[in-house]
């Protein structure tokens, strides 16, 4: 056997995404709103509003209109069905996943006699998911492009000699070469598979890629309001994010002229954990021109992020050893691992919304959120002391994304005062230039309702969110492997409000 090298390094140039890269810096910047089953069956859309725990997510000051204290808290439900379509072949796949939305606690003091003009203040405490990873997608189709490409070209000008491709290509080529799946031509200077002779009848593979994502991200909040005449509301919130995402595909290949090739088939894997957190700031501002008519502006910092990723990846193969098929694989004992700390910003966002009430019998607000996700940036830590400043992938995420508006309309009808029908629609545009990916972009679908007693509050929500994304299992310079993946994620929240 070729000898095995173990490896965790500090840095490694970019490949197959297992650098830290401009993906990383979209992930974290996008948010999908989510809290309480009212909150929820409005799409989101309460910036104006206010009186609801999870409206301090679109704008604090919606917190100064509490006059009572309230404990509340929520738990959802995602059904997630992903299809994808590659080479003509779609395939599809089902994921669950039950998640605590939010919990919150409000405290509401009433300031009216001091005469200051400031009637309530409020104190908040809580906890707000902010997104869900959780997804199981499959993709397969035949392709004349083989992954195998793709590491031959990565092993260009490094030679096996000394073990410099265990170094420099440990996740990639290295693997494949361990396997006995690439081979070197020494007077050529170059990597090579069997699928690249020429004089077999067909180079053709059936791919099938599994993947599985889990993990999200989630607030911590701290937060103060004030009511100034029941007119003039002011919020602010401190907020620590937390992140945990995890990722493993597994990438098989399997030969249609496996009587020609050295191989049967072959299994890449390779597993990806991210985990962190870090710190930002929401201010907001609400006014009251009439009980009516309702305005408000809030504005979120961007989160400045430290986190550390932790990834690994094997290979193994059925290879033809001229007489049987046999299986070769990298030992458990030296399986290839990366460590890298790094941090990212994210964009800040700003929001303004409008509300109108009708006579306490009904109401709807619509939010308009400005995001430049072509500001977000990855940086270093300094103490690593590898004088790596990401300006590479910091110029792709200028190159790749764009700002957007992102819309949320919802409303709600009140009968009787103590139940309520609600529903909800956003639309929100893909974070990507045109020229640079498909204009995919999500869409939310919400609905609801809940009822009211003295002291407690019950509600439901159905929450229905749409949309595609583009996935190259191959470096697409290599050929036409792009598939398109279409996700339907359906959501029950439920949540229940202690008024007290």
């Amino acid at each position: 056997m070729k000898k095995y090298l173990t490896l965790t390094l500090g840095i490694l140039i970019s490949q197959l995404s297992i650098a830290q890269n401009e993906d990383d810096a979209l992930r974290y910047s996008m948010t999908d709103y989510q809290g309480s089953a009212r909150f929820e069956a409005m799409a989101g859309s309460f910036g104006a509003l206010g009186a609801d725990f999870s409206s301090s997510q679109i704008n604090p000051a919606g917190i100064a209109r509490f006059s009572t204290s309230q404990f509340s808290f929520s738990f959802r439900n995602n059904l997630i069905d992903t299809r994808s379509t590659y080479a003509n072949q779609q395939s599809n796949d089902f994921g669950n996943a039950f998640k605590m939305g939010t919990l919150g606690l409000v405290l509401t003091t009433d300031q009216s006699t001091s005469r200051s003009g400031i009637t309530f203040s409020q104190f908040t405490l809580g906890y707000t998911r902010v997104n869900n990873y959780h997804s199981n997608i499959q993709i397969s189709g035949r392709n004349d492009v083989s992954l195998l490409d793709e590491f031959v070209a990565l092993g260009d000008g490094i030679s096996p000699d000394n073990d410099d491709i265990y170094f420099y290509r440990p996740f990639t080529t290295g693997l494949a070469y361990e396997v006995y799946l690439l081979d070197y031509d020494y007077p050529n200077q170059e990597y090579y598979s069997s699928l690249n002779n020429p004089s077999i009848s067909s180079r053709t593979v059936n791919q099938t890629r599994n993947i599985e994502k889990r993990g999200g991200m989630g607030d911590y909040n701290i937060g103060f309001s004030l009511n100034y005449l029941n007119r003039f509301y002011f919020g602010a919130n401190a907020n620590y994010r937390t992140v945990n995402y995890k990722e493993e595909y597994t990438h098989t290949e399997t030969a249609v002229a496996d009587q020609e090739v050295n191989f049967e088939y072959f299994d890449y894997i390779y597993n990806l954990e991210t985990s962190g957190g870090g710190f930002n700031m929401k201010l907001g501002f609400l006014y009251l021109h009439s009980e009516a008519l309702r305005m408000g502006l809030s504005l979120e910092t961007p989160s400045f992020l430290r986190l550390t990723d932790n990834w690994t990846a094997r290979m193994k193969a059925s290879i033809y050893n001229g007489t049987e098929y046999v299986e070769t694989k990298t030992a458990v004992d030296f399986i290839p691992t990366g460590e890298y700390d790094y941090r990212i910003w994210t964009p800040m966002k700003t929001k303004a919304s409008i509300a109108y009430v009708f006579n306490m019998k009904g109401s709807i607000n619509v939010d308009v959120e400005h995001v430049a996700y072509n500001t977000a940036r990855l940086k270093p830590i300094l103490t690593n002391n590898d004088n790596y400043d990401f300006a590479t992938e910091n110029q792709e995420v200028r190159n790749q994304y764009r700002n957007v508006l992102n819309l949320r309309i919802g409303g709600e009808l009140s009968i009787g005062g103590t139940f309520f029908v609600r529903g909800g629609y956003a639309f929100l545009p893909s974070p990507y230039k045109k020229e640079i990916s498909k204009n995919y972009s999500t869409q939310l679908i919400t609905m609801g309702i809940g009822k009211k007693w003295r002291n407690s509050q019950i509600d439901i929500a159905y929450k229905n969110k749409i949309f595609d994304q583009e996935y190259f299992m191959v470096n697409p310079t290599f050929g036409d492997v792009g598939s398109t993946i279409s996700t339907a994620s359906n959501s029950i929240i439920l949540s229940y409000t202690l008024i007290f």
